[in-house]
């Protein structure tokens, strides 16, 4: 175990060291997401058990990610407060506590407060995973190396609902969250025997008006956006409300950042999105995610519900594009290393 801090590498190849923190890294990021997806083909089932609508049980997809929405702005204050291991154990232990909780859960209210406790960690975890791959890897290989963590981030979402359709096929929807749990205890073990710390802390002062103002710009964005249908058919007062309130945060929360990047102080550091290829970047990242999350939320029920069709070959059907993502991804780091 060593607690020495690593900055990037200078050479063109990784050390050794290097490879097992980011394959340490990668493990537990694949587990997550795999975790996030697997659990879609569930929701019909869950549906049953718990005598709910889809519109409740969506909310085990939606209030993963308005926590995520809400936690991942103060990750950069976090990575800068703490260490790597840090981070990284307590990441491993909110997502393993979660999964206990989600697996044991006698009613529908104590499932989805075991999916926020999953979705803190999962917030802690994917930051610090592209933070250590930007800080040792060195710019002539972050291509390749951003391919290979993008082979994870695409796979384990399409293979998430084919395991999930496969476990509800022989066993109940808990067992999916008990198949988690080695797992990540594993990844928790690694991380604790071989994980070495990154870059440098710094004593960054917490700006908590701007901690509240971002979780109620994201907070009340990502619960309205979730709630556009009822919107659509007008009868989402409460939603339209939060919406806009999330809008009005948004604004002011940008601005607030804005002025205290100049004095190095801000939550979340905007001046990136001030580079144009960066922000289109962005952009089509949040419509491509934004696409396939809804895909692997919404087709799940309407297959098993609508067309009657097993959670297994559900699964099925949502694999191919992620595969395909993955086997085109580090041909296309290659690309960029090779070409900017």
């Amino acid at each position: 175990m060593s607690s020495e801090k690593q900055g990037p590498e200078t050479g063109s190849q990784l050390t050794r060291e290097v490879i097992i923190n980011l394959a340490i890294l990668v493990f537990a990021a694949m587990i997550m997401i795999l975790n996030e997806t697997s659990l879609s083909v569930a929701l019909p089932s869950i549906m049953v058990d718990f005598d709910i609508p889809a519109t409740s049980a969506q909310w085990l997809t939606t209030g993963f990610m308005l926590t995520m929405g809400v936690v991942i702005p103060t990750t950069g204050y976090l990575l800068d407060r703490f260490s790597t291991r840090q981070i990284f154990l307590c990441a491993a232990g909110f997502f393993l506590v979660g999964t206990v909780v989600a697996a044991i859960a006698p009613a529908f209210i104590v499932l989805l407060a075991g999916r926020v406790i999953q979705a803190v960690g999962t917030a802690l975890m994917i930051p610090t995973l592209m933070t250590v791959t930007m800080n040792l890897v060195p710019p002539q290989r972050r291509g390749t190396m951003m391919g290979v963590i993008s082979v994870v981030i695409s796979v384990a979402p399409a293979l998430g609902p084919t395991v999930g359709g496969a476990i509800i096929n022989v066993a109940t929807w808990h067992v999916i969250f008990w198949a988690m749990v080695p797992l990540v205890a594993l990844a928790a073990g690694l991380g604790y025997a071989k994980l070495v710390n990154v870059g440098k802390n710094f004593d960054t002062p917490l700006d908590v008006a701007s901690v509240i103002l971002s979780a109620v710009a994201f907070g009340g964005l990502v619960y309205g956006l979730s709630s556009i249908e009822k919107i659509l058919e007008g009868r989402g007062a409460v939603e339209i409300i939060a919406a806009a309130c999330g809008a009005v945060a948004l604004v002011i929360f940008t601005r607030r950042q804005i002025a205290l990047a100049k004095q190095g102080r801000a939550l979340l550091d905007l001046r990136p999105f001030r580079v144009r290829s960066y922000t289109i970047a962005v952009a089509i990242m949040l419509v491509s995610f934004g696409l396939m999350l809804g895909s692997v939320t919404v087709l799940p029920i309407f297959m098993q519900t609508s067309l009657g069709v097993s959670a297994l070959i559900t699964g099925l059907v949502v694999m191919p594009g992620g595969l395909l993502q993955g086997v085109i991804s580090p041909a296309v780091g290659r690309l960029f290393d090779a070409h900017g």
